[in-house]
């Protein structure tokens, strides 16, 4: 047996040399080449066979000979893109290798695998044979690291990359950087060999912060790639193979340079750029790679150059890929040809901008038959790709051929539907569509297609770039909300039937509303899934604030700094843990993704049936030219939009009003009701007159008004608007905001869940927060008059030194109960701060020191618990503050409102600016006294309103008071 065994293996020693000799002569290969090894593959097939199935008992040396005789058959394959082939070898391969005792050679055919399954978008497989490969390297390296971690480090970094492309980057973050931390000891004892791919993992960290927007992370691994590189080639010790090292020395100049043109360090670009420039040209001779290098930096330079306006310079570029293109050869462009049809693509949008269509038509068209060229091999890994192309050829079709853009769409219609993965280009193809029927006259079509874009984003948002907004305006041309808005107002001028007029109203509200609820249905669903990570938000929220409470200690001269501390120090400790919250509330909102799909179960229909004979307000941005506004009277079945146009300066100047109003309002209460009413006229002078009629209308009838503002309309005192010379709206009718239409339905199932489990009620009331100057005497019976009415209340007085000896008893126990009760009552001093977060309750004063709730902590207190309502009678409560841009298509707020929202309350009552206390008491106690009475919420509302205007005429407070959230949650009796 042993002669055999001895026999045999020479037959496969003979065979793997023939193998070698095919992949040397590969350059002239043939059909009949192919055929060859072909019949020497099955030949070495059945000799492994005979070693391994006829003969049980094989040396160890032979088994391992098999593998290495197997492996190289499956290079062959590889090579030649016979990849089922490749891993049927590798298989077998991988059968005998585990009759041997040596488990890395196990792991590496494991790897192997996944690598092949990775390059077939087999994402699945890929993980799973990655995975195996993993675990049995972490066992090896317990005892034997020197021989495992050099594969394990390899290992991580494949993980790496199939986590950076299916879109996971925490995962893809955290293997790379255990690569690095292998690496780095690896690379003290054998620079040459490790230098390489370390440099290469800090490259793919480069490109990994970009996605995620940490543009300085960006720049630390890219420079420590090219610090690597240069110092292995400065040592002299890779003398005549440096080509690989170059390669990566372009990539990390050429990523550098384009992050450069993002932060508009155009000579730190310029720089880095030429550099890599000319490393790829010194290698693309010898080096294949480097053909892949220049074409990705050209378009590179080329996107940068065309975003900046600079269009001649952005055509050179492309048209560089071009020349490329028709000067190598066929056979060395094979690998990079979906790099080269981006590049099409980026030149067709290019002439596209400047209006050159049949130029565009020609490379989009270009792009288009290479991806679906390597679609045939792999359908999912260029889909997205293929969507990209006929979404634009669709909207270059609106301008030259709309009949040949609905051959490209049925065409991209059938794509979409395939694509399994979240991609921006779905929601541009869906968009693309519903442009493309809007301009043949299929209203309602057009409108299904965007909305099913629209959607698609609500959905997938916290899964797509983070410069989405930019993509998104750069697709259509400017903001999607007035793409939407301005198709919606054309469509409306077109459609003459009252009843599709009126339907098609509110599918188009409903579809624009969704986007506004976004964040806080993230926000929500993140508190709810948070858990441990939620924990460590705690931990750092508590942090924060014990630093804000001595920063405003010390500013207000109650208490000096420490010893060797100063503000600047405590400042810098804050900048310090706000970073550190900023990354775990990433972490929290990865978790709350789900929450998105929430928002697809509710519509506007639904708000309209629980309140049908309301009034809707909805104000959407557009861009820095001003805003959309749209109405619908569901009384009258009737509405319309606007578009209110403002330029940048008139955008500050309304800004600026608004802030100059609640300025004057904190600081005096030297209004009288005539000059705010003048006041806040002057602020929305602007509203188009069918929507001043509309509000005018409601007024005269008493009827509710539901307004969704954005951004810093939020702030406007709308109760105070006269539109018709009758008085406030606020004292006619009840006014009620939301952050979005939709969250009100959404909120309506939380009621219901509430009524099964009791209504029970906290009070708390600081009558002295132990400073002279801030007591408040009048608070003590205002609340003790209110928890009489309240539903199973325990009330909590703060009585100054009274209370100090168990302030710290009270504050946790006010803690608990804010945490169990349904409905919350607040009376005392309130402050509006930035940030916003950092707004307060003030509790107390301790050694100098506030004790404070803040708005940030109180989801922290209470995580998403549903309960009825919150009333805060308290100064600024209601104040909100924005923190997104103003054209941004998500409106990101923050404040007590928000806070109590997420925090589970249904809905929030709060002062807008600072009250007195007088009109603070007469409103509170004549509101809760009239709902104990079981007058409906919008009268009790109401009637306290018109109350304390009667007993306060010359105040304006009676007007602070606002309503957030869904309104019959203002009940004892759900």
């Amino acid at each position: 047996m042993a002669d055999d065994d001895e026999r045999n293996l020479s037959i496969l020693i003979y065979l793997r040399i023939r193998i070698d000799s095919l992949i040397l002569a590969k350059s002239k290969s043939s059909r009949e080449m192919l055929r060859t090894a072909d019949v020497i593959s099955k030949s070495i097939l059945d000799v492994v066979r005979m070693l391994t199935g006829k003969y049980s008992r094989v040396t160890e040396k032979t088994l391992r000979k098999v593998v290495d005789v197997l492996i190289g058959l499956e290079v062959e394959l590889y090579s030649r893109g016979d990849y089922n082939r490749a891993i049927s070898m590798l298989k077998i391969a991988l059968r005998v290798s585990e009759k041997t005792a040596d488990e890395i050679m196990t792991a590496r055919i494991y790897m192997n695998i996944g690598i092949i399954d990775d390059m077939m978008s087999r994402y699945g497989d890929a993980e799973e044979n990655y995975i195996k490969a993993k675990e049995i390297l972490e066992s090896i390296a317990k005892e034997k690291p020197e021989d495992a971690l050099p594969h394990l480090a390899s290992t991580y970094i494949n993980l790496g990359l199939l986590y950076y492309n299916l879109n996971d980057l925490k995962k893809s973050e955290k293997y790379y950087l255990d690569a690095v931390r292998i690496l780095e000891k690896l690379v003290e004892q054998k620079p040459e060999e490790c230098a390489l791919d370390l440099a290469k993992v800090h490259v793919n960290l480069g490109g990994l912060y970009h996605k995620t927007g940490e543009l300085s992370e960006v720049e630390k691994h890219f420079l420590e790639a090219i610090r690597i590189i240069e110092d292995v080639i400065n040592s002299g010790k890779i003398q005549g193979y440096q080509e690989p090292y170059i390669v990566v020395l372009a990539k990390a100049h050429g990523n550098l340079g384009a992050m450069y043109y993002i932060l508009d360090r155009y000579e730190d670009a310029e720089k880095h750029m030429k550099k890599a420039l000319d490393l790829w040209k010194s290698v693309v001779e010898k080096h294949p790679e480097a053909y892949l290098g220049l074409i990705k930096l050209y378009v590179n330079l080329g996107i940068a150059a065309r975003n900046q306006g600079k269009m001649d310079e952005a055509e050179k570029c492309f048209k560089e890929v071009v020349e490329i293109v028709r000067k190598a050869s066929p056979k060395d462009l094979e690998p990079y040809l979906p790099i080269i049809a981006e590049a099409f693509g980026n030149l067709g949008i290019l002439y596209f901008n400047i209006k050159k269509y049949g130029e565009a038509e020609k490379y989009y068209l270009e792009a288009l038959r290479i991806f679906e060229r390597f679609a045939k091999r792999s359908p999912e890994a260029y889909a997205e790709n293929i969507i990209w192309m006929l979404s634009e050829l669709v909207k270059l079709s609106i301008f030259v051929n709309p009949k040949k853009g609905i051959e490209y769409a049925n065409r991209l219609t059938r794509w979409i539907k395939k694509i399994k993965h979240y991609s921006i280009h779905v929601a541009f193809g869906y968009i693309s569509l519903g442009l493309l029927q809007a301009r043949i006259g299929g209203l309602e079509p057009a409108l299904e297609f965007l909305r099913k874009g629209i959607l698609y984003l609500v959905k997938n948002w916290f899964l797509l770039p983070s410069n989405i907004d930019a993509q998104l305006n750069a697709f259509v041309g400017e903001s999607i909300f007035s793409v939407f808005s301005s198709f919606v107002k054309t469509a409306l001028s077109k459609i003459s039937d009252k009843k599709r007029r009126e339907t098609f109203l509110r599918n188009s509200i409903e579809s624009l509303e969704i986007v506004k609820i976004l964040n806080m249905l993230r926000d929500i669903q993140s508190i709810r899934a948070g858990g441990k990570t939620f924990e460590e938000l705690s931990k750092i929220e508590s942090k924060i604030k014990s630093l804000y409470d001595q920063l405003i200690a010390i500013r207000r001269g109650a208490i000096e700094p420490s010893p060797g501390q100063s503000i600047e120090d405590i400042t810098r400790q804050i900048k310090s843990l706000e970073k550190e919250r900023a990354n775990i509330i990433e972490k929290l909102h990865e978790e709350g993704i789900v929450s998105t799909e929430t928002i697809t179960e509710v519509s506007l229909l639904d708000l309209v049936k629980l309140f049908p004979d309301a009034l809707y307000i909805s104000f959407l941005p557009m861009e820095d030219k001003g805003f959309f506004a749209i109405y619908y009277d569901a009384k009258r079945s009737e509405g319309d939009i606007f578009e209110v146009n403002l330029d940048s300066k008139g955008i500050d100047e309304l800004r600026q009003k608004i802030r100059d109003l609640l300025t004057l309002l904190f600081e005096a209460h030297l209004f009288t009701n005539d000059q705010m009413k003048e006041f806040v006229g002057g602020i929305v002078d602007w509203l188009p007159d069918k929507i001043k009629e509309a509000i005018s209308v409601a007024a005269k009838e008493g009827r509710l008004m539901f307004i969704s503002p954005f951004g810093y309309l939020h702030d406007i005192p709308w109760e105070f608007y006269d539109p018709d010379g009758d008085g406030p709206i606020g004292l006619r009718c009840p006014v009620v905001r939301a952050y979005s239409f939709l969250s009100i339905p959404l909120v309506d199932k939380r009621i219901k869940k509430i009524s099964s489990i009791g209504v029970s009620s906290l009070v708390l009331g600081v009558v002295d927060p132990n400073e002279e100057i801030a007591r408040l005497p009048e608070v003590e019976d205002e609340c003790k008059i209110i928890s009489k009415h309240l539903p199973n209340p325990e009330l909590y007085l703060i009585y100054g030194k009274k209370s100090l000896p168990k302030i710290d008893k009270i504050m946790a126990d006010i803690k608990k109960k804010l945490r169990e009760k349904t409905i919350f009552y607040y009376s005392g001093h309130g402050l509006f701060i930035i940030p916003p977060e950092q707004s307060f309750l003030y509790i107390f004063t301790l050694d100098g020191k506030p004790i404070r709730i803040t708005a940030g902590e109180i989801p922290l207190m209470r995580p998403s618990i549903p309960g009825l309502f919150a009333f805060l009678n308290a100064c600024q409560t209601a104040k909100t503050y924005s923190q997104a841009p103003v054209e941004s298509l998500i409106d990101s707020r923050t404040g007590f409102i928000y806070s109590l929202i997420l925090s589970g309350f249904s809905a929030v009552i709060a002062s807008l600016w600072s009250i007195s206390s007088m009109v603070a008491c007469t409103f509170a106690i004549e509101f809760f006294t009239r709902l104990a009475k079981g007058e409906p919420w919008d009268k009790a509302f109401l009637n306290a309103r018109i109350i304390a205007h009667k007993k306060h005429p010359h105040s304006v407070d009676w007007a602070a008071y606002v309503i957030y959230g869904h309104p019959k949650a203002l009940t004892f009796s759900p």
